[in-house]
């Protein structure tokens, strides 16, 4: 993403999705539905992220944040959260990175 240092387009640069949903407002608590996500149990499978509005096409929507491990380290840690875990939220990045949602993540961890 652009920042004002490197960028001089400034509130014109379309580079700069992630501000300006960090600037959205709900987008801090997980649980509140005014950025259009809505946090629901969906009994067995665990926790979901639901739309409440429509979103336009190629609209971001959240950024899935979490731990960066190697491949290798988290197949460890994924050992681990078999004996402790239900549910797990892991994406592979590719270039053998994968983010883990499963403890430190946003609500985008939950899309599915």
């Amino acid at each position: 993403e652009c920042t004002n240092k490197s960028c001089s387009l400034g509130k014109l640069c379309q580079n700069r999705q992630l501000q300006r949903l960090s600037g959205r407002p709900g987008s801090i608590d997980i649980l509140k539905s005014d950025d259009g996500l809505e946090l629901r149990d969906t009994g067995e499978k665990g926790f979901g992220i639901f739309a409440n509005r429509p979103f336009e096409p190629n609209e971001l929507i959240g950024e899935y944040l979490g731990q960066i491990y190697t491949e290798s380290e988290f197949l460890q840690i994924k050992q681990q959260y078999r004996k402790l875990e239900k549910h797990t939220y892991c994406m592979r990045l590719g270039g053998g990175l994968v983010v883990d949602a499963s403890r430190k993540g946003g609500k985008c961890r939950f899309l599915n």
